[in-house]
């Protein structure tokens, strides 16, 4: 989503009306710190955010009113179930994979071509043993399937990716629970 001030979802059911609705601010403040940031620094909008509390509605309508001044586009929408797998632990690391090309011409010039970047995030995961069998077969089900990874239930989390399950590694390391890496792939 790019271009965009703020998002507003709302969520209508056909018998009890509005059962939800929500803001969301796309302008980035993290780095506004004292007058002198807010006054000169660039306005850096955010790109992505996720909602993972809307309820549960089986005919509902989901409106999205995406506001903002000059070109706004939106990339991707994803409305889908969520299931959790385990709890992100610190160790999840972010990776950046840029497939742009740097060459040299025969002057010693560079060129170069711009090409995707996309995430690469690998969670480090807390699975009750008892799911492990589970997990393992969401995670079989999910290597061709898109879907939207989320580490932390914050709404513009750094761990947020849209994109295919790559690899795992699953510990039986403990009675209660296990150890897992996750490794997402991101399409953006």
């Amino acid at each position: 989503l790019n271009g965009a001030s703020t998002a507003t979802i709302t969520m209508t059911d056909t018998i009890d009306g509005v059962v939800y609705s929500k803001v969301v601010d796309m302008i980035d403040n993290e780095e506004i710190v004292d007058y002198y940031e807010y006054f000169f620094f660039p306005i850096i909008n955010k790109n992505e955010f996720v909602l993972l509390d809307l309820p549960a509605y089986n005919n509902a309508t989901i409106n999205v009113n995406i506001q903002g001044s000059g070109s706004i586009t939106l990339g991707t929408l994803v409305v889908g179930s969520q299931t959790t797998l385990g709890v992100a632990i610190y160790g999840t690391s972010l990776q950046l994979l840029d497939f742009s090309k740097n060459e040299r011409n025969s002057f010693g010039n560079f060129q170069i071509t711009e090409g995707r970047r996309s995430k690469l995030v690998d969670f480090d995961v807390t699975i009750d043993k008892n799911k492990v069998g589970y997990v393992f077969d969401q995670l079989s089900s999910l290597t061709t399937i898109p879907a939207v990874w989320v580490g932390t239930d914050e709404s513009d989390d750094a761990t947020l990716v849209y994109g295919y399950y790559k690899d795992s590694q699953i510990n039986i390391d403990g009675p209660v629970k296990c150890s897992a890496t996750i490794q997402i792939e991101g399409l953006t």
